[in-house]
């Protein structure tokens, strides 16, 4: 998933050697995106084997991925979670919540996702925006989207689970 559209663009013959090397390294499921060590092991094995110019188009690709692949997540939940919003303003959601979350921490996403409170203020802003890109009678949709998200972040900034913190000091004990 992270690389099939960098790999669908090259040689059949170069995606089926890049495929093999990612696969032989271990997904880093735990990690976050732009992990030095991990990031530094694709790109040594990539360059064996890509062209200068296919180097620089994965570095390229690398660079856009967390928004690439925050948009997938972003896309696929709100289809799951308001399936009656019309493809145009389920891609105008999209547009916003990339815009809250990513461009508003200058790309450190992984700093919004850590700290409940504050990405629940990015969904706020984003909900926020309905009035302005959506049609009128897609709103009830969105908002229900909206409003499930960040009900489920409330939830679990009042209630942790075993082991977990709440990330905020302001959270009520």
């Amino acid at each position: 998933r992270r690389y099939g559209l960098f790999l669908s663009n090259l040689d059949e013959s170069i995606a089926t050697q890049a495929r093999a090397i990612l696969s032989g390294i271990p997904p880093r499921s735990e990690r976050h995106l732009g992990s030095g060590d991990y990031d530094q092991r694709i790109r040594d094995a990539m360059a064996e084997i890509l062209s200068p110019e296919e180097m620089q188009a994965f570095e390229e690709y690398e660079d856009e991925l967390p928004e690439i692949l925050m948009r997938q997540d972003y896309d696929a939940e709100i289809a799951r979670m308001a399936p009656e919003l019309s493809l145009e303003s389920r891609n105008l959601l999209v547009d916003a919540l990339i815009e809250e979350v990513f461009y508003a921490t200058d790309g450190a996403i992984e700093s919004r996702y850590e700290d409940l409170a504050a990405y629940i203020d990015t969904m706020i802003a984003a909900r926020d925006r309905l009035h302005e890109i959506l049609p009128e009678d897609e709103l009830p949709a969105a908002t229900r989207y909206f409003d499930m998200r960040i009900g489920g972040m409330e939830g679990r900034l009042l209630f942790p689970r075993a082991g977990e913190e709440a990330s905020t000091e302001d959270t009520p004990k």
